[in-house]
């Protein structure tokens, strides 16, 4: 397995694995949340944006992408992360390739990458029917500050204090 940032011609094999590791959550979500939540997934224009503006890592195995998560930097608000945050925006592994720490390690770089860019807070938000990711992140330091509603479904934003160089 190698851990290497994303080059421009890994978008492609990113995006589609993005759809195919959140299909799991159709069965979560009722018909009409589901073609709202997929829409998104499927919406190549806005997620090619937050590639090209993001530090995307990416796990790859036989030359094929099998894990990425999305950091994107402070300045870039969203309705529910304020300015001041970087955040995470996608993280996902290909069914095939779970159970094995990859996401823990694509976190932990995508730590590393946002400390080392001199952000101070790190963000992200999971659904409640994220079982996995919610037990992953309150280890890996993460705090929650806030629940809303999205797609019919309890989401919990997190945050991560980042230590600083000094």
């Amino acid at each position: 397995m190698v851990f290497r940032s994303a080059r421009e011609n890994d978008f492609e094999q990113s995006f589609e694995l993005g759809r195919i590791a959140f299909a799991q959550y159709e069965r979560h979500l009722d018909e009409e949340d589901w073609k709202k939540f997929n829409n998104g997934l499927n919406d190549k224009i806005r997620i090619y944006n937050t590639f090209k503006r993001a530090e995307v890592i990416v796990a790859e195995a036989r030359e094929k992408v099998v894990g990425i998560v999305y950091i994107v930097p402070s300045g870039n608000k969203t309705e529910h992360f304020d300015n001041s945050w970087a955040y995470v925006r996608m993280l996902a592994v290909h069914p095939e390739y779970r159970n094995q720490g990859i996401a823990k390690q694509l976190m932990q770089l995508g730590i590393q990458c946002a400390t080392s860019n001199g952000e101070k807070i790190l963000a992200l938000h999971t659904g409640s029917f994220m079982k996995e990711a919610r037990g992953m992140y309150p280890k890996m330091g993460f705090d929650k500050i806030k629940n809303y509603m999205l797609f019919g479904r309890t989401y919990t934003i997190y945050l991560k204090q980042l230590l600083q160089k000094t």
